[in-house]
């Protein structure tokens, strides 16, 4: 990674530790990531609730969708990327033919979530972003702010079902862990691995 761009990420990061408005300052950093698109809602909902009441899950009401809601303050979109957007960008390799399952959607939704902690470990963060993709038909990537300021970043491993080619599996979360935005440079703790549902 040149450094002009690490240089974006550390201000973008920096921006999202004092910002007022997360759904704008995950935009901003993903920007700097090299994910850019137009596919952004118009609107932000108000709170948690709206954005679950919104996009509800197939089985609701699970102890899995108590938790987020008690934790989460607010949860959003940021936009949409498709390989359209991808084969325009730095991120284009993705898609090159041989690095990516044909089987799979060519779309990802991005999500900022605020939540009302300080901090949590891995398998909170693992369940909440299963708790996103769940509602979803495409990969959703999300970016979560804790109240100290943290921010992590979480991707959900899905591949086709092998009986109903309209469903995914979801598996493994892959997530970078509580990145400090005012000390970036700090290593943070990446993991990635099942967790049970």
């Amino acid at each position: 990674m040149n450094r002009d761009i690490r240089e974006e990420i550390r201000d973008a990061l920096a921006a999202a530790a004092d910002g007022w408005d997360f759904r704008e300052d995950a935009e901003n950093l993903l920007n700097a990531m090299g994910y850019v698109s137009d596919r952004g809602p118009d609107f932000e909902y108000e709170d948690a609730d709206e954005f679950i009441a919104d996009h509800p899950a197939t089985n609701p009401n699970t102890q899995s969708e108590r938790d987020f809601l008690a934790n989460a303050v607010s949860a959003n979109f940021v936009f949409q990327v498709t390989d359209e957007e991808i084969a325009q960008s730095a991120q284009r390799g993705l898609f090159d033919s041989g690095a990516f399952d044909k089987g799979c959607a060519k779309t990802f939704v991005f999500a900022a979530v605020e939540l009302n902690g300080e901090s949590y470990p891995r398998g909170r963060y693992a369940a909440f972003t299963r708790e996103i993709n769940k509602r979803f038909q495409w990969p959703s990537v999300a970016l979560f702010k804790t109240d100290s300021g943290l921010i992590t970043l979480a991707f959900v491993h899905r591949r086709a079902n092998r009986r109903d080619a309209d469903r995914d599996v979801i598996g493994s979360v892959s997530l970078i862990r509580e990145i400090d935005p005012r000390a970036p440079s700090r290593p943070s703790r990446y993991s990635r691995g099942a967790v049970a549902r």
